[in-house]
C-alpha cells in the first residue's frame, strides 16, 4: 500500500521505502470496497513525538473515515507513551477542523513559504 496510495499526504512521501516505514513509523488504513479509503499514519516521528499524516480518497471524504483512523493512530500513541502532533497549512481548514474535532489545539503557528516559479 505505501507505493499504491494516490494522494500528496501518503506515506511514500514521508518514508525512504517500506523497510524504513516498517521499522520506524506506523500506520492504521481504513479499508471501503476493497480499496484503501483513508489512511493515518507517522508522517514523522522524533523520540517521543510523532507527527500525524491522514489521507483520505476523495470520494470517501466527508464519510468519518479519517475521525476513525485518526482516533487509532492517537490511541496507539497514547498506548505507546507517544505524544501525537498535528501540523497543516491553514487553509487546509478540513484538516484543521478534524485536528479539532480529535482535540488538538492550536499551539504554533509557522509561517508556510514555497518559490514563486
Amino acid at each position: 500500500m505505501l507505493k499504491t496510495m494516490p494522494g500528496s499526504v501518503i506515506p511514500k512521501y514521508f518514508w525512504r521505502n517500506e523497510d524504513q516505514f516498517q521499522d520506524t513509523g506506523i500506520g492504521f488504513s481504513l479499508i471501503y470496497d476493497g480499496v484503501v479509503a483513508s489512511t493515518a499514519f507517522s508522517s514523522c516521528r522524533f523520540e517521543n513525538l510523532l507527527e500525524i499524516g491522514i489521507e483520505t480518497l476523495e470520494k470517501y471524504r466527508g464519510k468519518g473515515f479519517a475521525l476513525y483512523v485518526c482516533s487509532v493512530l492517537i490511541n496507539y500513541c497514547i498506548e505507546n507513551g507517544l505524544e501525537p502532533i498535528w501540523a497543516c497549512r491553514m487553509e487546509n481548514i478540513a484538516s484543521y477542523q478534524l485536528a479539532h474535532k480529535l482535540g488538538f489545539t492550536s499551539t504554533l503557528y509557522i509561517p508556510y513559504y514555497r518559490l514563486s516559479v
